[in-house]
């Protein structure tokens, strides 16, 4: 995995402002078919303070079989 220069972290690390929105970070999650594993649903919720993230739409009565 390639390592980030300090300015280019910097950059990332900085709000990004959309319209009247400003989020933390400038890192940006896109949805991924099929990927609503509980990994994946984890690390959304540790990341998602810091970074704009949105995933495809899951019904929750199948949740529980993701598990």
């Amino acid at each position: 995995m390639p390592v980030l220069s300090p300015q280019l972290q910097q950059r990332l690390g900085s709000p990004l402002k959309i319209g009247s929105v400003e989020v933390n970070s400038r890192v940006l999650q896109s949805p991924l078919s099929g990927v609503t594993d509980l990994v994946f649903r984890r690390l959304v919720r540790r990341y998602a303070t810091e970074s704009m993230m949105y995933t495809e739409m899951v019904h929750a009565s199948q949740l529980k079989y993701l598990r």
